[in-house]
């Protein structure tokens, strides 16, 4: 079975959120300490400016899933650093490219995440 490990770590943000400089260092760390259990089969990182907006961020956690479908899944560990909000009962996990206008497609709901992982 696979233990599965996802950080994504949003320092850099389009006005007019202000940008979060210690955010990559979170995801790093936090990464680095599930390197350090030897635990997990896979850990995909996302803190670099060019990973972390909306298309970068959906396309590479689609892409994790789609190489372990079919196979048990023991555990999954999601870490996210940076800007959240909730609409409704739904939290949003802000990602680089963020428009307020464009809610779904430039930010990641706990629904869609749960959708794409499960």
């Amino acid at each position: 079975m696979a233990r599965l490990g996802i950080v994504v770590a949003v320092s850099e943000n389009t006005p007019p959120l202000k940008s979060l400089t210690a955010c990559k260092n979170d995801g790093d760390a936090f990464s680095s300490i599930l390197k350090e259990t030897g635990r997990f089969d896979e850990i995909l990182v996302l803190s670099q400016a060019s990973d972390t907006t909306s298309k970068s961020v959906k396309s590479n956690i689609s892409d994790l899933v789609e190489r372990y479908k079919g196979q048990q899944i023991e555990e999954v560990v999601f870490y996210f650093s940076g800007h959240g909000d909730f609409v409704g009962t739904d939290f949003y996990h802000i990602l680089a490219d963020f428009d307020p206008t464009s809610r779904n497609q430039t930010s990641l709901a706990n629904s869609e995440l749960d959708g794409l992982i499960r």
